[in-house]
């Protein structure tokens, strides 16, 4: 995220701002970038780990994520966009799981 990014988000009060995980992105880059006056969100790639992949993917991808964003109050974790249909359940689920096992550090 830019430095001008960041302050247009002071400037306008923004609430909250999604953060790109894909590849080539630092995410801990743009995270900090993000005032603590707004929730910086991210980003479980809705496709390749929510629809395609497994549970176990999807927690390696949640725990990694958490990880990375430990030392971000700020940070809310989400998918990237809209979950597609026909997600497993059991994928959402693993998010689910793999949030609250990663709480319970």
């Amino acid at each position: 995220m830019s430095r001008w990014m960041a302050d247009v988000i002071r400037q306008r009060a923004v609430m909250a701002v999604p953060v790109m995980t894909h590849p080539g992105i630092e995410l801990n880059g743009q995270t900090k970038d993000v005032p603590p006056t707004a929730l910086a969100m991210g980003n479980v790639d809705p496709v390749s780990v929510f629809k395609d992949g497994t549970p176990a993917l999807m927690r390696q991808t949640v725990t990694e994520l958490l990880t990375k964003t430990r030392d971000y109050p700020n940070f809310v974790l989400s998918s990237g966009c809209d979950t597609p249909p026909h997600t497993p359940m059991a994928n959402v689920d693993a998010f689910f799981e793999a949030l609250n096992d990663f709480n319970r550090q």
